[in-house]
Protein backbone atom coordinates (compact mmCIF):
# COMPACT_ATOMS: atom_id res chain seq x y z
CA UNK A 1 0.00 0.00 0.00
CA UNK A 2 1.41 3.55 -0.36
CA UNK A 3 1.74 5.25 2.69
CA UNK A 4 1.04 9.01 4.11
CA UNK A 5 1.53 10.66 7.54
CA UNK A 6 -0.73 13.63 5.90
CA UNK A 7 -4.15 12.57 7.18
CA UNK A 8 -6.19 13.96 9.95
CA UNK A 9 -6.51 10.72 11.32
CA UNK A 10 -7.16 9.00 14.29
CA UNK A 11 -7.96 12.29 16.16
CA UNK A 12 -8.66 15.72 14.50
CA UNK A 13 -7.86 17.86 16.97
CA UNK A 14 -7.39 21.54 16.37
CA UNK A 15 -11.31 21.63 17.34
CA UNK A 16 -12.80 20.68 20.36
CA UNK A 17 -14.95 17.40 19.72
CA UNK A 18 -13.94 15.30 16.87
CA UNK A 19 -15.18 11.85 15.87
CA UNK A 20 -13.51 9.55 13.06
CA UNK A 21 -14.94 6.07 11.85
CA UNK A 22 -12.86 3.36 10.11
CA UNK A 23 -12.87 -0.55 8.47
CA UNK A 24 -10.23 -2.69 8.94
CA UNK A 25 -10.69 -6.08 7.03
CA UNK A 26 -10.20 -9.56 7.46
CA UNK A 27 -7.49 -9.56 5.55
CA UNK A 28 -6.09 -6.96 6.94
CA UNK A 29 -6.44 -8.25 10.40
CA UNK A 30 -5.48 -11.84 9.47
CA UNK A 31 -6.36 -13.58 12.89
CA UNK A 32 -9.34 -15.90 13.11
CA UNK A 33 -10.54 -14.84 16.32
CA UNK A 34 -9.63 -13.56 19.51
CA UNK A 35 -10.21 -11.31 22.83
CA UNK A 36 -8.56 -7.30 21.24
CA UNK A 37 -6.72 -6.27 24.70
CA UNK A 38 -5.25 -3.49 23.31
CA UNK A 39 -4.73 -1.39 20.27
CA UNK A 40 -1.88 1.22 19.25
CA UNK A 41 -1.65 4.01 16.72
CA UNK A 42 1.62 4.99 14.98
CA UNK A 43 1.94 8.79 15.20
CA UNK A 44 3.94 11.34 13.11
CA UNK A 45 6.09 14.03 13.94
CA UNK A 46 4.08 17.07 15.74
CA UNK A 47 3.64 18.91 18.77
CA UNK A 48 3.31 16.23 21.06
CA UNK A 49 3.24 15.67 24.05
CA UNK A 50 -0.47 15.80 24.24
CA UNK A 51 -3.48 14.68 25.85
CA UNK A 52 -6.75 13.67 24.43
CA UNK A 53 -10.18 12.19 26.30
CA UNK A 54 -11.73 9.50 23.39
CA UNK A 55 -14.43 7.23 23.58
CA UNK A 56 -13.18 4.20 21.60
CA UNK A 57 -15.74 1.39 19.86
CA UNK A 58 -15.44 -1.55 18.27
CA UNK A 59 -17.76 -3.65 15.81
CA UNK A 60 -17.48 -7.21 14.01
CA UNK A 61 -19.25 -6.78 10.84
CA UNK A 62 -19.71 -7.73 7.17
CA UNK A 63 -19.16 -4.16 5.64
CA UNK A 64 -15.98 -2.77 5.02
CA UNK A 65 -16.99 0.68 3.43
CA UNK A 66 -18.77 3.79 3.48
CA UNK A 67 -21.89 3.69 1.65
CA UNK A 68 -21.33 7.62 -0.03
CA UNK A 69 -25.12 7.71 -0.69
CA UNK A 70 -26.17 7.24 2.24
CA UNK A 71 -27.62 9.81 4.60
CA UNK A 72 -26.39 12.83 2.08
CA UNK A 73 -23.26 11.02 1.10
CA UNK A 74 -21.07 10.78 4.01
CA UNK A 75 -23.16 8.53 7.05
CA UNK A 76 -21.39 7.01 9.89
CA UNK A 77 -22.24 4.14 11.74
CA UNK A 78 -24.41 4.22 14.50
CA UNK A 79 -22.56 2.31 17.94
CA UNK A 80 -24.13 1.15 20.71
CA UNK A 81 -23.07 1.33 24.54
CA UNK A 82 -22.33 -2.29 24.44
CA UNK A 83 -19.44 -1.29 21.22
CA UNK A 84 -17.82 0.87 24.12
CA UNK A 85 -13.61 -1.03 24.15
CA UNK A 86 -12.13 1.92 26.40
CA UNK A 87 -13.06 5.56 27.91
CA UNK A 88 -10.33 8.04 29.50
CA UNK A 89 -7.28 9.97 28.94
CA UNK A 90 -4.73 9.02 26.31
CA UNK A 91 -1.33 10.44 26.15
CA UNK A 92 -0.33 11.04 22.56
CA UNK A 93 3.84 11.07 21.98
CA UNK A 94 5.36 12.16 18.49
CA UNK A 95 6.75 8.96 16.25
CA UNK A 96 5.82 6.44 18.39
CA UNK A 97 2.95 3.46 18.82
CA UNK A 98 0.65 4.98 21.41
CA UNK A 99 -1.08 1.67 22.55
CA UNK A 100 -4.04 2.04 24.26
CA UNK A 101 -5.33 -0.89 26.79
CA UNK A 102 -8.86 -1.59 25.79
CA UNK A 103 -11.06 -1.29 29.72
CA UNK A 104 -13.63 -3.77 27.83
CA UNK A 105 -11.67 -6.80 26.71
CA UNK A 106 -13.39 -7.09 22.61
CA UNK A 107 -14.08 -10.42 21.46
CA UNK A 108 -13.11 -10.46 17.19
CA UNK A 109 -15.14 -13.02 15.57
CA UNK A 110 -12.60 -13.59 12.66
CA UNK A 111 -14.56 -10.50 9.83
CA UNK A 112 -13.90 -7.35 9.82
CA UNK A 113 -13.76 -4.62 12.44
CA UNK A 114 -15.39 -0.91 12.40
CA UNK A 115 -13.57 1.45 14.59
CA UNK A 116 -14.68 4.69 15.68
CA UNK A 117 -13.12 7.05 17.83
CA UNK A 118 -14.59 9.61 19.71
CA UNK A 119 -12.37 12.89 20.58
CA UNK A 120 -14.85 14.63 23.69
CA UNK A 121 -11.83 16.38 25.37
CA UNK A 122 -13.52 20.05 24.55
CA UNK A 123 -10.45 21.84 24.17
CA UNK A 124 -8.26 22.26 20.52
CA UNK A 125 -4.62 22.13 20.31
CA UNK A 126 -3.51 25.71 18.75
CA UNK A 127 -0.58 25.01 16.09
CA UNK A 128 2.06 26.42 14.06
CA UNK A 129 1.94 29.60 12.08
CA UNK A 130 1.58 27.77 8.78
CA UNK A 131 -1.15 25.59 9.63
CA UNK A 132 -3.27 27.85 11.96
CA UNK A 133 -4.00 25.40 13.71
CA UNK A 134 -2.54 21.72 14.90
CA UNK A 135 -3.85 18.09 13.63
CA UNK A 136 -2.97 14.94 15.02
CA UNK A 137 -0.89 12.53 12.16
CA UNK A 138 -1.26 9.29 12.11
CA UNK A 139 0.44 6.96 9.79
CA UNK A 140 -1.76 5.61 7.43
CA UNK A 141 -2.28 3.70 3.99
CA UNK A 142 -4.32 3.87 1.32
CA UNK A 143 -6.75 1.43 -0.08
CA UNK A 144 -7.45 0.93 -3.51
CA UNK A 145 -10.16 2.87 -4.92
CA UNK A 146 -12.78 0.57 -6.58
CA UNK A 147 -14.26 3.32 -9.07
CA UNK A 148 -18.47 4.06 -8.76
CA UNK A 149 -19.10 1.88 -5.55
CA UNK A 150 -16.58 4.62 -3.39
CA UNK A 151 -15.28 1.23 -1.51
CA UNK A 152 -11.95 3.20 -1.16
CA UNK A 153 -13.73 5.30 1.51
CA UNK A 154 -13.01 3.43 4.64
CA UNK A 155 -12.77 6.63 6.78
CA UNK A 156 -14.35 8.69 7.55
CA UNK A 157 -14.66 12.41 10.56
CA UNK A 158 -16.20 15.01 11.92
CA UNK A 159 -15.38 17.99 13.97
CA UNK A 160 -16.86 20.94 16.17
CA UNK A 161 -16.25 23.47 18.91
CA UNK A 162 -19.68 23.23 20.41
CA UNK A 163 -20.28 19.96 21.78
CA UNK A 164 -19.50 15.91 22.15
CA UNK A 165 -20.71 13.81 19.71
CA UNK A 166 -22.59 10.73 20.65
CA UNK A 167 -22.65 7.87 18.26
CA UNK A 168 -24.69 6.19 20.33
CA UNK A 169 -27.79 8.35 19.84
CA UNK A 170 -27.89 8.72 16.34
CA UNK A 171 -25.92 8.35 13.16
CA UNK A 172 -23.47 11.38 12.28
CA UNK A 173 -23.10 12.65 8.52
CA UNK A 174 -19.25 12.97 7.94
CA UNK A 175 -17.50 16.07 7.04
CA UNK A 176 -15.16 14.37 4.68
CA UNK A 177 -14.26 10.67 3.75
CA UNK A 178 -11.38 8.97 2.76
CA UNK A 179 -9.38 5.97 1.25
CA UNK A 180 -6.72 6.88 3.99
CA UNK A 181 -6.92 4.53 7.45
CA UNK A 182 -4.55 4.62 9.93
CA UNK A 183 -1.99 1.84 10.92
CA UNK A 184 -3.01 0.13 13.41
CA UNK A 185 -1.52 -2.63 16.43
CA UNK A 186 -4.01 -4.81 18.40
CA UNK A 187 -2.98 -7.21 20.84
CA UNK A 188 -5.33 -10.33 20.51
CA UNK A 189 -5.01 -13.19 23.04
CA UNK A 190 -6.82 -16.12 22.18
CA UNK A 191 -6.94 -18.71 24.81
CA UNK A 192 -3.37 -18.68 26.58
CA UNK A 193 -1.77 -17.13 23.87
CA UNK A 194 -1.36 -13.36 22.88
CA UNK A 195 0.06 -11.56 19.85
Amino acid sequence: FETSTDKVVPVYNNYEYAITQFYYTVDEIAKANGTIESIAFKTASGQYPYTRTLDIYMVNTDEYYFDLNDRNGKGMKQVSASDLVFSGEVVFTQDSWVKIDLANDFEYTGGNLLLCVNDKTGAYISGDANRGAFEVYSSTYQVPYQGETGTARRALYHRNSNSAYDPTASAITAYVAYQWVPFIELTIASGADEE
